[in-house]
């Protein structure tokens, strides 16, 4: 239920956000299918794989929030695009595009699909669309160490402000090998 004082936030995307997120949604769609046609115990897990398309993601209210000095509220999210097993409560995969908004967002949003799921969201991906300016492509992924720290930030432009490719034939796996 939505308090009187609440802010409601209102998203439109544009043409082009839509058209870009589809696309990317495709490509990293495809990886699960490939796998999948092996027909080992890979391709198995990788035949329970789904699209979730911007499906809502209820993310775990049981985090302490050190600000808060307690738990936080249930977090709601919905992003640009999911992928998930049958069996997991989590999607393993997240997809979060930027275009004409504060692509600086994109690195809290991770922290928290990551953080608030416990790690159970494996990897999110972040794409910054910039018109004009450099675009940057970002992968974020849980780094469990024993110590206190986070460690998950990995910009790699591919764009440049020109407007050209950034000039290598890179990628980074959505689906950990």
């Amino acid at each position: 239920m939505m308090q009187a004082n609440s802010p409601l936030t209102v998203r439109m995307p544009s043409p082009v956000h839509d058209f870009f997120t589809a696309l990317l949604a495709n490509e990293i769609r495809d990886q699960p299918k490939q796998i999948a046609e092996r027909g080992d115990k890979a391709g198995e897990f990788a035949a329970k794989i789904e699209d979730e398309s911007s499906s809502c993601i209820l993310l775990q209210e049981n985090i302490l929030d050190e600000s808060l000095g307690a738990t936080g509220p249930v977090v709601r999210r919905e992003p640009d695009g999911r992928f998930q097993h049958w069996d997991a409560a989590y999607p393993g995969v997240v997809l979060e595009v930027s275009y004409s908004q504060d692509g600086r967002d994109l690195k809290k949003l991770a922290s928290d699909y990551i953080l608030r799921s416990n790690g159970d969201i494996k990897a999110v991906i972040g794409v910054d669309i910039n018109y004009g300016r450099e675009s940057t492509a970002s992968l974020w992924r849980p780094n469990y160490v024993e110590e206190e720290g986070e460690e998950f930030d990995i910009l790699e432009p591919f764009r440049s402000s020109g407007g050209s490719p950034a000039g290598h034939e890179e990628s980074f796996p959505a689906m950990p090998k």
